[in-house]
């Protein structure tokens, strides 16, 4: 019984929320857009990415992208041993 109480429960939850998001994008509060997901920049952090995919994310965040450098000291340091 308790099952059934917390299911109907979160399902009028989610009910709540989505009558008011739409409530907002009709006054026009909240302008909702697709992403394409080669651009989404959320997959950075929810995805395993090739290391292009990554790349280019992190560089959209404003990030520096420091693989290529970390390569080269890792590979000099190598060479000094």
């Amino acid at each position: 019984m308790e099952m059934i109480h917390s299911k109907i429960i979160e399902h009028i939850t989610i009910s709540m929320k989505a009558h008011w998001i739409r409530e907002l994008v009709e006054a026009q509060r909240v302008l909702i857009e697709g992403v394409l997901t080669e651009e989404d920049i959320a997959d950075l952090f929810t995805k395993a990415l090739y290391y292009r995919g990554h790349e280019k994310l992190v560089k959209m965040m404003g990030m520096v992208f420091l693989a290529n450098q970390l390569t080269t000291f890792l590979f000099f340091m190598f060479l000094k041993y």
